[in-house]
């Protein structure tokens, strides 16, 4: 269950906020003025989407080196060996150089 809370009540009564964010799974919106500013869930909720976002963003990165080695090939061009040899080869790509 998702409960708004404005920061003067979680200020007041952030034990039992917490106490029901981990014996009961309520999840709460913090707001200011109005405005959402932070949300308090539960641990495993938090841990379950910091994986999901790590294994996304470790299949971007798969996806991209494959594409930039196919572009690499595709334009006969060798793989650079160091780290300023990319950010030549960047700066060449952008048209920066």
């Amino acid at each position: 269950m998702t409960n708004l809370i404005n920061i003067t009540q979680t200020r007041n009564n952030l034990s039992a906020i917490i106490g029901n964010v981990y014996t009961k799974n309520d999840r709460y919106v913090v707001i200011r003025d109005s405005i959402p500013q932070a949300v308090i869930i539960p641990y495993a909720d938090y841990q379950a989407k910091e994986e999901k976002w790590q294994d996304e963003l470790d299949r971007l990165m798969a996806e991209g080196k494959k594409a930039f080695n196919k572009w690499l090939k595709d334009n006969k061009m060798e793989r650079p060996k160091t780290e300023e040899e990319m950010y030549e080869l960047v700066d060449k790509m952008s048209g920066r150089n």
